[in-house]
């Protein structure tokens, strides 16, 4: 199923008095509630459908269904597989935060922290108790590391904009279940490839 090819957000952060040349390498963002829009397919009635797995928040508006976005979590859809008539896989966390840092996609379960993140971070070096990166995440959910490439903020500057951008073409991917009204739809397998981020210094 597809929805528009790219969606993005721009997020402008005003600062105050910046020491010159401060580097940020690596941005923290968690999950909050979020809602997923698409056409219906095949006038499936979500509110049955897989035992009312996706019966969550949800609406529906002609031929449009908005139910809760962590509905296509493939961790979420793995601990209800049973009740689809099919086997999970457990080993499937649902998912925590995405942090954007480091210089390759990877994951990591459970608590997440800076020297996780990136490579050869000096954890040693900083005092970050209590802040994300001395750990973020739980037990029993996993976080997607994706790629960012380091900014350097100089003294005088007014602004900081992050530009993120999610590619969902096709993102929805559909499985046969275990018998009617069992099929699956869940995130596609890769779908984290098509996040991205820029940032700009003003």
């Amino acid at each position: 199923m597809s929805s528009s090819r790219i969606s993005s957000l721009n997020q402008t952060f005003a600062l105050g008095e910046v020491p010159g040349n401060t580097t940020c390498k690596a941005i923290d963002f968690s999950f909050a509630l979020y809602q997923v829009e698409f056409e219906t397919p095949d006038g499936i009635d979500f509110t049955s459908h897989a035992d009312g797995h996706y019966d969550v928040n949800l609406s529906t508006n002609g031929t449009k269904t908005t139910f809760d976005g962590s509905r296509l979590d493939p961790g979420w859809v793995d601990m209800n597989l049973s009740s689809f008539g099919k086997t999970p896989v457990g080993n499937i966390n649902p998912l925590m935060s995405i942090f954007y840092g480091g210089d390759q996609y990877k994951f990591n379960d459970g608590v997440c922290d800076a020297g996780t993140i990136i490579p050869g971070f000096p954890m040693n070096e900083y005092d970050i108790s209590g802040s994300n990166f001395a750990g973020d995440g739980a037990a029993g959910a996993t976080n997607i590391i994706v790629p960012f490439t380091p900014i350097t903020v100089p003294s005088g500057a007014s602004s900081v904009t992050f530009e993120i951008s999610w590619d969902l073409d096709n993102i929805i991917a559909r499985y046969a279940g275990g018998g009617p009204g069992q099929e699956i739809f869940v995130l596609k397998n890769g779908w984290w490839n098509g996040l991205h981020i820029t940032a700009s210094v003003q």
